[in-house]
């Protein structure tokens, strides 16, 4: 397989048996993964890949490829092999150790933008991870100062890369190693919560797809018993920080939303409502306080 694959350098023939070495390790979107992969090795864009299907590649390049589809074939998530994701048009350098943004905090941190427009003040990231979600806020709402809340060692090193990789969007976060809320005070002019902390129920992790559970941080996934024991702490220490009026989002999922609500109506939160994403799932959690 390696000297067929290297000898046979055009982008068809890198492609076919790409793809094919995906396909027989249970890569299910192996034909997308193979052009991805390609992309990333030869420096050119899928769009141009796909209109020069003679084009040849050089060997440097080509084993570069072959490297990335090995590690993919052995279960390592694509982000992790090319280092990079992208959230919502901005780069984020991923690997080991920090869990990867999917496209549902994407979706999640626009729904946020969309009622947080045109807000001065504070805004809190919790449980922050890669940045992403605090480098995103940051660019779209400038009249905000941000404090982005992160216990693990290893995602604050990633995050600290990707609030230097972006710093058009950074000037205005600031980065603190603490566990969710619990260091923060209700003197801080806090307008608002934004959290994405882990949801999924302990029970179910050994379900979860054998990439994620072998490679993402499980401090990142696990729930708890019903995965909603960090957002129970989550939405006390909220209510605590919060100013009347002062906002809570959280990322939820699937079949959380009752459970969730209801947390939040024990705690105070006059007002409470679900988003669904563009799949009908209720993702995001909104409160007022």
């Amino acid at each position: 397989m390696n000297t067929s694959l290297a000898c046979q350098n055009n982008i068809t023939d890198l492609i076919d048996k790409g793809s094919a070495l995906l396909k027989s390790n249970g890569i299910e979107c192996f034909l997308d993964e193979a052009y991805y992969f390609l992309s990333h090795a030869s420096e050119i864009s899928v769009q141009n890949l796909l209109e020069n299907p003679d084009f040849t590649l050089d060997m440097k390049k080509t084993l570069l490829y072959l490297n990335f589809l090995q590690k993919r074939a052995a279960k390592t998530p694509r982000q992790y092999i090319t280092g990079k994701e992208t959230f919502n048009g901005i780069e984020i350098l991923v690997g080991p150790g920090v869990f990867i943004p999917r496209p549902e905090t994407a979706f999640f941190a626009r729904i946020a933008v969309s009622y947080l427009k045109g807000i001065k003040g504070s805004i809190i990231d919790c449980y922050s991870g890669s940045g992403a979600l605090s480098l995103y806020l940051s660019k779209n709402l400038p009249g905000a100062v941000f404090f982005s809340i992160e216990i693990s060692e290893e995602a604050v090193k990633w995050q600290k890369k990707n609030l230097s990789l972006n710093r058009e969007f950074s000037q205005n976060i600031f980065l603190i190693r603490s566990d969710a809320l619990k260091s923060v005070s209700s003197k801080n002019n806090i307008m608002a919560v934004i959290a994405n902390p882990p949801y999924i129920p302990s029970s179910y992790l050994q379900s979860l797809e054998e990439e994620v559970i072998r490679n993402e941080p499980i401090l990142a996934l696990d729930g708890g018993h019903d995965g909603l024991v960090p957002f129970r702490e989550l939405s006390k220490q909220a209510h605590r920080i919060l100013p009347k009026g002062g906002f809570l989002f959280s990322e939820i999922g699937c079949c959380q939303s009752d459970s969730a609500s209801e947390i939040l109506r024990e705690e105070g939160f006059a007002s409470v409502w679900s988003e669904r994403d563009l799949s009908g799932i209720e993702r995001v959690i909104v409160a007022v306080k």
